[in-house]
Protein backbone atom coordinates (compact mmCIF):
# COMPACT_ATOMS: atom_id res chain seq x y z
CA UNK A 1 0.00 0.00 0.00
CA UNK A 2 1.59 3.39 -1.44
CA UNK A 3 0.50 6.93 -1.84
CA UNK A 4 2.48 5.73 -5.45
CA UNK A 5 -0.86 3.60 -6.97
CA UNK A 6 -2.86 6.86 -7.32
CA UNK A 7 -3.08 8.80 -10.39
CA UNK A 8 -1.95 11.70 -8.66
CA UNK A 9 1.81 13.76 -9.27
CA UNK A 10 3.47 11.97 -6.87
CA UNK A 11 5.22 13.79 -4.12
CA UNK A 12 8.34 15.91 -4.90
CA UNK A 13 10.98 16.96 -2.69
CA UNK A 14 13.79 19.39 -2.69
CA UNK A 15 17.29 19.56 -0.81
CA UNK A 16 17.68 19.17 3.18
CA UNK A 17 19.56 21.77 5.31
CA UNK A 18 20.57 18.70 7.46
CA UNK A 19 22.48 16.34 4.84
CA UNK A 20 25.70 18.00 6.32
CA UNK A 21 24.86 16.63 9.69
CA UNK A 22 23.60 13.82 8.63
CA UNK A 23 26.60 12.24 6.97
CA UNK A 24 26.93 7.96 7.76
CA UNK A 25 29.37 8.72 10.49
CA UNK A 26 28.03 6.57 13.63
CA UNK A 27 28.24 9.50 15.63
CA UNK A 28 27.32 12.52 13.04
CA UNK A 29 24.30 13.28 14.38
CA UNK A 30 22.92 13.05 18.01
CA UNK A 31 21.10 10.45 19.51
CA UNK A 32 18.02 11.69 21.56
CA UNK A 33 18.68 9.97 25.17
CA UNK A 34 15.50 9.95 26.51
CA UNK A 35 12.85 10.30 23.41
CA UNK A 36 9.60 8.33 25.20
CA UNK A 37 7.00 10.20 26.26
CA UNK A 38 5.27 7.28 27.26
CA UNK A 39 6.69 4.68 29.20
CA UNK A 40 9.57 1.99 27.18
CA UNK A 41 8.31 -1.25 26.40
CA UNK A 42 9.89 -4.46 28.16
CA UNK A 43 10.94 -5.40 24.08
CA UNK A 44 12.81 -2.26 23.08
CA UNK A 45 16.27 -2.66 24.90
CA UNK A 46 19.10 -0.15 24.46
CA UNK A 47 22.11 -1.29 23.02
CA UNK A 48 24.85 -0.80 20.60
CA UNK A 49 24.94 -3.21 17.81
CA UNK A 50 27.16 -3.75 15.18
CA UNK A 51 26.00 -2.43 11.23
CA UNK A 52 27.57 -3.07 8.02
CA UNK A 53 30.63 -1.11 7.49
CA UNK A 54 31.30 0.86 4.35
CA UNK A 55 34.70 -1.92 3.86
CA UNK A 56 32.85 -5.02 4.73
CA UNK A 57 33.23 -4.77 8.36
CA UNK A 58 31.25 -4.54 10.67
CA UNK A 59 31.09 -1.15 12.15
CA UNK A 60 29.10 0.78 15.05
CA UNK A 61 25.74 1.39 15.01
CA UNK A 62 23.84 3.27 18.03
CA UNK A 63 20.45 1.96 18.37
CA UNK A 64 18.01 3.77 20.65
CA UNK A 65 16.37 2.36 23.60
CA UNK A 66 13.17 2.40 21.35
CA UNK A 67 14.89 -0.27 18.88
CA UNK A 68 13.47 -3.48 18.88
CA UNK A 69 15.69 -5.87 20.57
CA UNK A 70 18.73 -3.12 19.60
CA UNK A 71 18.04 -4.24 15.58
CA UNK A 72 17.16 -1.78 13.27
CA UNK A 73 16.43 -3.33 9.84
CA UNK A 74 12.91 -4.43 9.13
CA UNK A 75 10.15 -5.46 6.56
CA UNK A 76 7.38 -3.09 6.35
CA UNK A 77 3.96 -3.02 4.59
CA UNK A 78 3.09 -6.64 4.10
CA UNK A 79 -0.06 -7.95 4.45
CA UNK A 80 -0.14 -11.60 5.85
CA UNK A 81 3.21 -12.27 4.87
CA UNK A 82 3.28 -14.28 8.15
CA UNK A 83 0.73 -16.63 6.20
CA UNK A 84 0.92 -16.33 2.57
CA UNK A 85 5.59 -15.64 2.39
CA UNK A 86 6.32 -17.55 5.63
CA UNK A 87 9.66 -19.07 3.76
CA UNK A 88 10.68 -15.92 2.56
CA UNK A 89 10.83 -14.30 6.05
CA UNK A 90 12.02 -17.01 7.36
CA UNK A 91 15.02 -16.35 5.36
CA UNK A 92 15.28 -12.63 6.96
CA UNK A 93 14.07 -13.68 10.59
CA UNK A 94 17.46 -14.13 11.63
CA UNK A 95 18.74 -10.43 10.53
CA UNK A 96 15.57 -8.40 10.85
CA UNK A 97 13.52 -7.17 14.33
CA UNK A 98 10.68 -6.57 13.17
CA UNK A 99 7.66 -5.98 10.38
CA UNK A 100 4.54 -4.40 9.71
CA UNK A 101 1.34 -4.90 7.85
CA UNK A 102 -0.89 -1.95 8.41
CA UNK A 103 -2.79 -4.01 11.16
CA UNK A 104 -2.82 -2.77 14.93
CA UNK A 105 -2.80 -6.71 16.23
CA UNK A 106 0.21 -7.34 13.95
CA UNK A 107 1.62 -10.82 15.83
CA UNK A 108 4.82 -11.84 16.65
CA UNK A 109 6.36 -14.00 14.00
CA UNK A 110 8.70 -17.65 15.24
CA UNK A 111 11.44 -18.34 12.92
CA UNK A 112 13.79 -21.47 14.43
CA UNK A 113 14.92 -19.51 17.95
CA UNK A 114 14.56 -16.11 16.43
CA UNK A 115 11.17 -13.71 17.40
CA UNK A 116 10.43 -11.20 14.95
CA UNK A 117 8.66 -7.78 16.82
CA UNK A 118 5.31 -7.61 14.92
CA UNK A 119 4.78 -3.69 15.29
CA UNK A 120 1.26 -2.41 15.41
CA UNK A 121 -0.34 0.46 12.98
CA UNK A 122 -3.69 2.58 13.55
CA UNK A 123 -3.86 3.00 9.51
CA UNK A 124 -6.82 5.55 10.19
CA UNK A 125 -10.02 6.66 11.95
CA UNK A 126 -11.93 3.80 10.16
CA UNK A 127 -14.32 6.12 8.35
CA UNK A 128 -12.72 6.82 4.91
CA UNK A 129 -15.54 8.74 2.84
CA UNK A 130 -16.75 6.45 0.12
CA UNK A 131 -18.46 9.48 -1.37
CA UNK A 132 -15.37 11.30 -2.17
CA UNK A 133 -14.52 11.58 -5.45
CA UNK A 134 -10.26 10.80 -4.61
CA UNK A 135 -11.22 7.95 -2.65
CA UNK A 136 -11.71 4.20 -1.93
CA UNK A 137 -11.65 1.89 -4.73
CA UNK A 138 -11.78 -1.65 -4.22
CA UNK A 139 -11.36 -3.03 -0.46
CA UNK A 140 -9.96 0.12 1.11
CA UNK A 141 -13.01 1.67 2.73
CA UNK A 142 -13.77 -1.81 4.55
CA UNK A 143 -10.18 -2.33 5.34
CA UNK A 144 -9.93 0.89 7.04
CA UNK A 145 -13.51 0.02 9.55
CA UNK A 146 -11.66 -3.43 9.81
CA UNK A 147 -8.21 -2.32 11.55
CA UNK A 148 -10.00 0.68 13.22
CA UNK A 149 -12.33 -2.23 15.04
CA UNK A 150 -9.80 -4.60 15.48
CA UNK A 151 -7.41 -1.76 17.21
CA UNK A 152 -10.77 -1.13 19.49
CA UNK A 153 -10.67 -4.54 20.22
CA UNK A 154 -6.77 -4.44 21.68
CA UNK A 155 -7.03 -5.90 25.06
CA UNK A 156 -6.06 -2.89 28.06
CA UNK A 157 -3.66 -5.02 29.42
CA UNK A 158 -1.00 -5.94 28.10
CA UNK A 159 -0.77 -2.53 25.99
CA UNK A 160 1.36 -3.46 23.12
CA UNK A 161 4.75 -2.09 22.80
CA UNK A 162 4.57 -0.17 20.36
CA UNK A 163 2.29 1.51 17.58
CA UNK A 164 2.32 3.44 14.26
CA UNK A 165 0.83 6.41 13.82
CA UNK A 166 -1.75 6.72 10.67
CA UNK A 167 -0.52 6.05 7.23
CA UNK A 168 -0.31 8.65 5.28
CA UNK A 169 -3.15 11.01 6.11
CA UNK A 170 -1.56 13.94 4.21
CA UNK A 171 -2.41 11.71 0.64
CA UNK A 172 -5.75 10.49 -0.99
CA UNK A 173 -7.33 6.94 -0.51
CA UNK A 174 -7.45 3.97 -1.36
CA UNK A 175 -3.74 3.73 -0.56
CA UNK A 176 -3.92 6.03 2.15
CA UNK A 177 -5.60 7.48 5.01
CA UNK A 178 -6.70 10.95 3.67
CA UNK A 179 -7.56 12.81 6.56
CA UNK A 180 -7.18 16.91 7.35
CA UNK A 181 -5.45 17.40 10.53
CA UNK A 182 -8.23 18.04 13.15
CA UNK A 183 -10.19 14.95 12.16
CA UNK A 184 -6.89 13.26 12.57
CA UNK A 185 -6.53 14.99 15.81
CA UNK A 186 -9.70 13.80 17.38
CA UNK A 187 -9.62 10.67 16.13
CA UNK A 188 -5.43 10.60 18.18
CA UNK A 189 -6.94 11.89 21.40
CA UNK A 190 -9.80 9.28 21.27
CA UNK A 191 -6.87 6.26 20.44
CA UNK A 192 -3.23 6.60 20.10
CA UNK A 193 -3.38 9.69 22.69
CA UNK A 194 -4.16 7.04 25.40
CA UNK A 195 -1.74 4.78 25.24
CA UNK A 196 0.37 5.73 28.25
CA UNK A 197 2.93 2.45 28.28
CA UNK A 198 2.91 2.20 24.41
CA UNK A 199 6.24 3.45 22.60
CA UNK A 200 3.92 5.61 19.40
CA UNK A 201 4.81 6.72 16.62
CA UNK A 202 3.97 9.68 14.47
CA UNK A 203 1.69 9.20 11.39
CA UNK A 204 3.70 8.47 8.58
CA UNK A 205 3.65 11.07 5.44
CA UNK A 206 3.36 10.41 1.73
CA UNK A 207 5.13 13.95 0.81
CA UNK A 208 7.93 13.23 2.53
CA UNK A 209 10.38 15.57 3.25
CA UNK A 210 8.00 18.65 1.45
CA UNK A 211 5.05 17.87 4.31
CA UNK A 212 2.64 20.60 5.59
CA UNK A 213 0.75 18.39 7.59
CA UNK A 214 2.40 16.97 10.92
CA UNK A 215 2.30 21.22 11.99
CA UNK A 216 -1.35 21.86 11.79
CA UNK A 217 -1.74 18.43 13.25
CA UNK A 218 -0.20 19.65 16.51
CA UNK A 219 -1.49 22.44 16.27
CA UNK A 220 -4.99 21.07 15.70
CA UNK A 221 -3.75 18.46 19.59
CA UNK A 222 -3.40 21.83 21.13
CA UNK A 223 0.43 21.00 21.73
CA UNK A 224 3.61 22.47 20.56
CA UNK A 225 5.94 19.96 21.07
CA UNK A 226 5.23 16.31 18.99
CA UNK A 227 2.87 14.39 21.12
CA UNK A 228 4.52 10.76 19.74
CA UNK A 229 8.36 8.93 20.88
CA UNK A 230 9.10 8.18 17.24
CA UNK A 231 8.60 9.86 14.06
CA UNK A 232 7.62 7.40 11.14
CA UNK A 233 8.54 8.61 8.04
CA UNK A 234 8.24 6.88 4.35
CA UNK A 235 11.12 7.88 2.14
CA UNK A 236 10.87 7.48 -1.80
CA UNK A 237 13.92 8.27 -3.48
CA UNK A 238 16.83 7.01 -6.13
CA UNK A 239 19.38 7.77 -4.38
CA UNK A 240 21.10 8.04 -1.15
CA UNK A 241 21.40 11.33 -0.80
CA UNK A 242 17.61 11.93 -1.26
CA UNK A 243 17.17 9.51 1.37
CA UNK A 244 19.63 11.29 3.77
CA UNK A 245 17.45 14.82 3.33
CA UNK A 246 14.41 13.14 4.07
CA UNK A 247 15.81 11.63 7.41
CA UNK A 248 17.82 14.93 7.95
CA UNK A 249 14.43 17.27 7.70
CA UNK A 250 12.45 15.29 9.87
CA UNK A 251 15.16 14.74 12.37
CA UNK A 252 15.84 18.71 12.22
CA UNK A 253 12.08 19.66 12.45
CA UNK A 254 10.93 17.50 14.96
CA UNK A 255 13.56 16.11 16.95
CA UNK A 256 12.65 12.81 17.93
CA UNK A 257 13.92 9.20 16.59
CA UNK A 258 13.14 8.27 13.22
CA UNK A 259 11.75 5.39 12.41
CA UNK A 260 12.07 4.73 8.49
CA UNK A 261 8.76 2.87 8.49
CA UNK A 262 9.27 2.16 4.63
CA UNK A 263 12.08 3.02 2.08
CA UNK A 264 11.64 2.41 -1.66
CA UNK A 265 13.98 3.07 -4.78
CA UNK A 266 11.84 5.65 -6.64
CA UNK A 267 12.53 8.75 -8.88
CA UNK A 268 9.64 10.71 -6.98
CA UNK A 269 9.46 13.66 -9.23
CA UNK A 270 8.34 11.34 -11.74
CA UNK A 271 7.02 7.99 -9.96
CA UNK A 272 9.23 6.13 -12.15
CA UNK A 273 10.57 2.93 -10.99
CA UNK A 274 14.33 2.13 -10.44
CA UNK A 275 15.70 -0.86 -12.57
CA UNK A 276 17.64 -3.48 -11.38
CA UNK A 277 21.47 -1.58 -11.59
CA UNK A 278 20.11 1.07 -9.81
CA UNK A 279 18.51 -0.66 -7.34
CA UNK A 280 21.80 -3.10 -6.56
CA UNK A 281 23.85 -0.27 -4.96
CA UNK A 282 20.79 1.73 -3.83
CA UNK A 283 20.10 -0.74 -1.23
CA UNK A 284 23.82 -1.29 -0.14
CA UNK A 285 24.59 2.78 0.46
CA UNK A 286 20.92 3.04 2.36
CA UNK A 287 21.36 0.65 4.85
CA UNK A 288 24.93 1.42 5.61
CA UNK A 289 23.38 5.05 5.97
CA UNK A 290 20.23 4.19 8.04
CA UNK A 291 22.93 1.97 10.29
CA UNK A 292 25.44 4.06 11.32
CA UNK A 293 23.08 6.96 11.72
CA UNK A 294 22.03 7.78 14.94
CA UNK A 295 18.79 9.33 14.49
CA UNK A 296 17.47 6.58 12.74
CA UNK A 297 16.28 4.23 15.16
CA UNK A 298 14.81 1.50 12.35
CA UNK A 299 14.14 0.56 8.93
CA UNK A 300 11.57 -1.39 6.85
CA UNK A 301 12.06 -2.00 3.42
CA UNK A 302 8.88 -1.17 1.79
CA UNK A 303 6.56 -3.97 0.27
CA UNK A 304 3.46 -1.07 -1.02
CA UNK A 305 1.63 -0.93 -3.53
CA UNK A 306 3.12 0.79 -6.87
CA UNK A 307 6.55 0.24 -6.66
CA UNK A 308 6.80 -1.63 -9.86
CA UNK A 309 8.30 -5.22 -10.57
CA UNK A 310 11.79 -5.14 -9.86
CA UNK A 311 11.57 -3.54 -5.89
CA UNK A 312 9.50 -6.28 -4.17
CA UNK A 313 11.19 -8.06 -2.35
CA UNK A 314 9.21 -11.27 -3.16
CA UNK A 315 8.15 -12.88 -5.97
CA UNK A 316 4.43 -13.19 -6.20
CA UNK A 317 4.17 -15.90 -8.29
CA UNK A 318 7.11 -18.20 -7.20
CA UNK A 319 6.75 -17.08 -3.67
CA UNK A 320 10.48 -17.32 -3.86
CA UNK A 321 12.63 -13.84 -3.47
CA UNK A 322 13.30 -11.40 -6.15
CA UNK A 323 16.94 -10.30 -7.01
CA UNK A 324 15.93 -6.88 -5.70
CA UNK A 325 15.04 -9.87 -2.28
CA UNK A 326 18.06 -11.71 -2.00
CA UNK A 327 20.35 -7.74 -1.95
CA UNK A 328 18.93 -6.72 0.96
CA UNK A 329 19.24 -10.11 2.49
CA UNK A 330 22.85 -9.87 1.12
CA UNK A 331 23.23 -6.22 2.25
CA UNK A 332 21.73 -7.14 6.13
CA UNK A 333 24.30 -10.87 6.20
CA UNK A 334 27.45 -8.10 5.46
CA UNK A 335 28.23 -9.99 2.29
CA UNK A 336 27.59 -6.62 0.28
CA UNK A 337 28.34 -2.86 1.51
CA UNK A 338 27.83 0.28 0.49
CA UNK A 339 30.11 1.09 -2.54
CA UNK A 340 29.61 -2.08 -3.89
CA UNK A 341 26.83 -3.57 -5.76
CA UNK A 342 24.89 -6.83 -5.31
CA UNK A 343 25.30 -9.17 -7.97
CA UNK A 344 22.51 -11.75 -7.84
Amino acid sequence: MSSSSTTLTAPTSTPSIAVAELDSSPNASPVAASSASSSTSSTAVASTGSGTGTDGSSGATASSSITPNGIKAGVAGFPDIVNTNKAALDQYAPYISWYSDYWPNTTDFTSGTKTVKGIGMLWGNGDLNETDPTAPIGTAAADDKNRYAAYTDLPASPAPDYMMGFYEPDWPAPYSSNMNAPTAATAWKATLGKLGNTLVGSPSMATQMDETWLTPFMEALGVTEPPWDYTCIHTNKNTSDGVKADVGYYWTKYGKPVWVSEFACVNDKSWTMCDQDTVNTFIPEVVDFFEKNASVIAYGYSNGAGLGSVWPLINSTTGKLTSSGNCYLDVLQGKVSSGQACTN
